[in-house]
């Protein structure tokens, strides 16, 4: 367990928040923590001014699981409280589907009764979960743990350590029941509560103090970021999400990251961390069009004043063969393959729109891709189609769904772009002319 400050009444954010809502939904396991927060708020419901309720949830896990409801049915009837009761069934044995389903039932409930939710977490969670982020590698905003600000719920007894419930179910009587499953060691939670905390505080008391400043830290980030983040433009149309992209330059990287974890949470969209890297990376190009995939089936294209996110749109051009010498049409764009063919040295300036490539290949044009590369330069070197897109100016909502041409399995031409300038010659093959055209617009 962990200490907390002591105050003249560690339990008066029940009383407040309960001043604070009309309805209030109490989230009630039947645990030490819940039913002594089931057991305060019933005393001190203020009077024609809070309508109160209990929601518990049978995880469907067994005969213990259903005990529970039951016992927290009784306790919370017997205290004058509605109660609402959950059950799930079927559900994989982790704590994630566990966690999912009862939240997805709460949050329904309190949907249905336009009420905010109030959970009792404690101290000790709190630490639990600050660690438990730092072993996964989170960053400031995942540390804030508990104390981050969440929409529609109440944690009255986040700085009330566990110890201190304990004592006052023992001076008031309350009873409660014991989940077997927090002491089953295959929940990563668990091993964390039973081994790793105590041995932390074997070799140094001092480390679950500065866990929980690290936790009081990150939290106070969070708002500040949020705070900011409230003020900058942002525009929300159907799928699309356009942000002053202005302000998240004069950001450091950090910062921009964080701020868009603000930002992102607050409409809505989930990405994982890599998509949140790519945004914080992507504020640093400062050409427009600039596009970049995300994860979630979400792109960011970089506009003049802007960043925007849409839904990852995929073209449904296919493949095609060129044959010749008839026109080759490719969507929008038309290929013209010459009959004529020529020796590998072929001489003159190469044109943006017309190429040579090797008489006997299969060829076929079809869209780029982000993992295609070209060997373009004159160090021979492969580099991305997309840098070399980017480099011609080619803005990011006209390089959707650009050809390439390949030869035997290899690109060898980007159209008006850069083609590979030995391709032919380094097989040694006769070449014929290929010309493209591309639409207007």
């Amino acid at each position: 367990m962990i200490d907390t400050v002591a105050s003249t009444d560690p339990f008066h954010p029940i009383e407040r928040l309960l001043g604070k809502h009309e309805r209030v939904l109490l989230a009630v396991s039947g645990g030490l923590d819940s039913m002594c927060l089931l057991k305060l708020a019933a005393e001190r419901i203020p009077p024609k001014k809070c309508n109160v309720s209990v929601a518990t949830f049978d995880h469907g896990s067994g005969e213990h699981a259903s005990r529970a409801a039951a016992f927290v049915s009784e306790h919370a009837t017997a205290a004058g409280l509605r109660v609402h009761v959950g059950k799930a069934t079927g559900l994989e044995p982790t704590e994630a589907a566990w966690r999912e389903a009862r939240w997805k039932f709460l949050r329904e409930r309190a949907s249905i009764q336009d009420a905010v939710i109030v959970t009792a977490h404690t101290a000790d969670d709190q630490l639990e979960t600050v660690v438990m982020r730092i072993l996964r590698g989170s960053g400031a905003r995942g540390l804030a743990g508990l104390l981050a600000p969440s929409p529609g719920i109440e944690r009255p007894l986040v700085r009330v350590s566990r110890r201190d419930l304990a004592q006052l179910a023992t001076e008031r009587g309350i009873e409660w029941i014991e989940d077997p499953t927090n002491e089953d060691p295959r929940f990563f939670r668990n091993r964390v509560r039973h081994d790793l905390l105590p041995a932390m505080r074997a070799v140094d008391p001092s480390l679950l103090a500065e866990f929980q400043q690290i936790g009081e830290h990150a939290a106070e980030i969070r708002r500040t970021v949020d705070r900011i983040t409230m003020r900058w433009e942002q525009s929300r149309s159907g799928r699309t999400l356009t942000v002053d992209g202005s302000l998240l330059v004069q950001l450091g990287r950090q910062e921009r990251a964080l701020a868009w974890q603000s930002i992102l949470h607050r409409n809505g969209i989930v990405l994982d961390k890599r998509g949140i890297s790519g945004l914080a990376d992507m504020n640093e190009q400062t050409q427009t069009g600039y596009r970049l995939q995300v994860s979630g089936g979400i792109e960011a294209m970089r506009t003049r004043d802007a960043v925007v996110l849409q839904p990852l749109v995929r073209h449904s051009c296919s493949a095609v063969a060129l044959t010749g010498p008839s026109s080759t049409n490719f969507g929008a764009w038309v290929f013209r393959l010459g009959n004529e063919e020529r020796g590998p040295d072929v001489e003159g300036e190469p044109q943006p729109w017309e190429t040579w490539v090797p008489a006997d290949a299969a060829l076929l044009v079809r869209e780029w891709t982000p993992g295609d590369r070209l060997q373009g330069g004159p160090d021979r070197l492969a580099r991305r189609v997309a840098r070399f897109l980017a480099d011609v100016g080619i803005p990011g909502p006209t390089r959707r769904g650009w050809p390439v041409v390949v030869a035997d399995g290899e690109i060898i031409w980007v159209p008006g772009v850069r083609r590979d300038f030995a391709a032919a010659a380094r097989s040694g093959r006769p070449v014929r002319r290929l010309v493209c055209e591309r639409p207007t617009g």
